[in-house]
């Protein structure tokens, strides 16, 4: 199996992509949407309407992954830890 080698260039490109990202966003505006995701994530709640007010606010997938992640847990090895 080949491992994908990303460029040091496109690599350290992404990175200002995303600090530029977060400079120039509403940060109250990103945390109110991620704060909103995190308390219907843990009820029976579609959250589509909420990752997609994230997005429409700028927050990174990486953001909201961590949302999941802390609610949900993380998958590892055949079972949630």
């Amino acid at each position: 199996m080949d491992i994908l080698k990303v460029d040091r260039n496109v690599e350290q490109l992404q990175k200002r992509r995303l600090s530029d990202i977060r400079k120039e966003r509403d940060s109250s505006k990103a945390n109110t949407s991620l704060d909103e995701l995190r308390r219907e994530a843990g009820k029976d709640t579609n959250l589509t309407p909420y990752v997609l007010a994230c997005i429409e606010n700028l927050v990174t997938l990486g953001e909201i992954s961590d949302v999941f992640r802390d609610v949900f847990g993380k998958y590892e090895g055949g079972r949630i830890v």
